[in-house]
């Protein structure tokens, strides 16, 4: 059972990664997420609000035009089976609006009791590259605040 929990928590943590990948598309990894699932950016420094998966749908559809060519690469994965939990760490290039953009991340997922649906995320960000690319995003007029 467990082994089947772990896999399903690996697959469904590969494709919400992988979601990131190419050209951003409106909507993307809303599919692997739970009705109620909750998405918290850290370092809380970073002032980015929690977002319930309408909240980062808007987000996501005011960022996604602006990136492109999106590489998500999975550099480790660990599962914990009884507890539906799992912790990845990935990283991701890609080309904006406002050039070349690099990040690291720490991923802490909760899943349902299928392993199919994320139930909570903790997305732990890069806080040096995130401010400077919000920072670049803002000097092109492409956003405001992000």
């Amino acid at each position: 059972m467990s082994s089947d929990l772990t896999a399903a928590m690996r697959a469904t943590t590969e494709g919400f990664l992988h979601d990131f990948e190419g050209q951003w598309e409106e909507g993307a990894t809303l599919s692997y997420r739970a009705p109620d699932c909750n998405h918290i950016m850290l370092p809380v420094s970073l002032g980015i609000p929690s977002r319930t998966n309408d909240d980062f749908a808007t987000y996501f559809k005011r960022i996604a035009p602006l990136v492109r060519d999106a590489v998500m690469a999975i550099n480790d994965f660990v599962a914990a089976p009884t507890d539906r939990r799992a912790v990845c760490r990935s990283s991701m290039t890609a080309m904006t609006d406002a050039g070349k953009f690099e990040n690291e991340y720490v991923w802490f997922f909760t899943f349902d009791e299928s392993g199919k649906k994320i139930t909570h995320i903790e997305e732990f960000l890069d806080s040096s590259a995130t401010k400077e690319i919000r920072a670049r995003f803002r000097e092109a007029g492409l956003t405001q605040g992000h």
